[in-house]
């Protein structure tokens, strides 16, 4: 959606963890960074330098995490809770360009996993 002055968009995601997961696009929706696990230092320097546009279900907790820096903070209205038509729209969106939707709707790990399967790796209990 148009939100003004255009200005890069930095998703930030809850981990439940001390990380966030994060990725930067530009202000027409192209992808300016991979996504990645990212900690709350890193996050405030991307805002300093980047000055963006914030939206996820992370962004309480980084915000309020960075309320004693003097930081020009810019939020997506409701955007840690998305209307279901809008993620509606983006998926159309994909799949009309891509058509082919195996790769575009295939989950993404950022992170290995904590607990593992018997048998998962070289040593067996």
């Amino acid at each position: 959606r148009h939100v003004g002055t255009p200005c890069p968009l930095l998703c930030v995601i809850e981990t439940r963890r001390k990380a966030y997961f994060g990725q930067m696009y530009d202000s027409k929706g192209k992808v300016l960074t991979a996504p990645r696990v990212m900690g709350h230092n890193e996050l405030r320097d991307v805002i300093e330098v980047h000055n963006p546009m914030l939206c996820g279900n992370g962004v309480p907790r980084l915000v309020s995490s960075l309320l004693e820096h003097s930081l020009n903070l810019q939020q997506v209205a409701d955007s840690n809770r998305p209307k279901p038509v809008d993620i509606a729209t983006i998926g159309e969106s994909i799949i009309s360009k891509t058509k082919d939707v195996r790769k575009t709707l295939s989950p993404l790990y950022l992170r290995e996993p904590q607990v593992r399967l018997a048998g998962d790796d070289e040593t067996q209990i």
